[in-house]
């Protein structure tokens, strides 16, 4: 809140009365809490039965705005967020002196496909052009996931790791979710699965098969 307005006054006097600033009559209001011109009369008069007044003295009061806003962030300046989830900035909050809470002026984007260290900056101006310092958000993007590994057999997935670990917002894995549910297929020659390996769907198959005239399975 701006403080009230103190006027230095004026003083009046007469040739036959002498000092008469005791009986002037001020005129007129100073807001300072709000920016403008503004003016501040006095007037003055000689007792009776004269009664002749003087001149109107003015001064004239110019109320400026010279203090910035001042801008706050909305959480911490901070913060580190798993790659490939959405991000919301917390923003801040920009308020001034005179014009109250003022629009946030946000510059600065974060990529959460890109694993890296973005700044996103916020400010305001006020209605006399001030402007506030800015504060700067730092956001570091992380991929913290493990990958997910599964297991295929002639084009099914016979097995995938169960990929319990959380992002650093408590985000489940989504990793598991990326392979296809596929059904198992019959075949006629006895076939066991030996070894695949699968990341993110691609893969790399190995089997066994056995023949009727041989106890062990071939590489093939």
């Amino acid at each position: 809140m701006a403080e009230l307005y103190a006027d230095a006054g004026a003083k009046c006097s007469d040739e036959v009365w002498g000092d008469l600033s005791d009986s002037i009559k001020m005129s007129g209001f100073v807001d300072r809490a709000k920016v403008g011109v503004y003016t501040v009369k006095y007037d003055c008069t000689n007792p009776a039965p004269w009664k002749k007044s003087a001149i109107t003295a003015k001064r004239t009061v110019i109320v400026r705005d010279t203090t910035d806003p001042v801008c706050k962030l909305v959480g911490d300046s901070t913060v580190s967020i798993e790659a490939s989830f959405p991000y919301s900035d917390a923003g801040a909050n920009c308020v001034d002196n005179i014009d109250g809470v003022r629009t946030v002026i946000k510059t600065g984007d974060v990529n959460v496909e890109a694993a890296g260290t973005y700044h996103v900056t916020y400010t305001a101006t006020d209605l006399s052009k001030n402007h506030a310092q800015q504060q700067v958000r730092t956001v570091v993007v992380e991929d913290t996931l493990k990958p997910v590994i599964a297991l295929k057999f002639g084009g099914s997935v016979i097995h995938k790791s169960g990929a319990e670990d959380t992002g650093l917002g408590n985000e489940a894995n989504p990793a598991k979710s990326y392979f296809m549910a596929e059904q198992g297929q019959s075949f006629n020659a006895w076939a066991i699965g030996a070894i695949a390996a699968s990341v993110a769907g691609l893969a790399l198959v190995a089997y066994t098969q056995r023949s009727s005239d041989a106890n062990l399975g071939q590489l093939v």
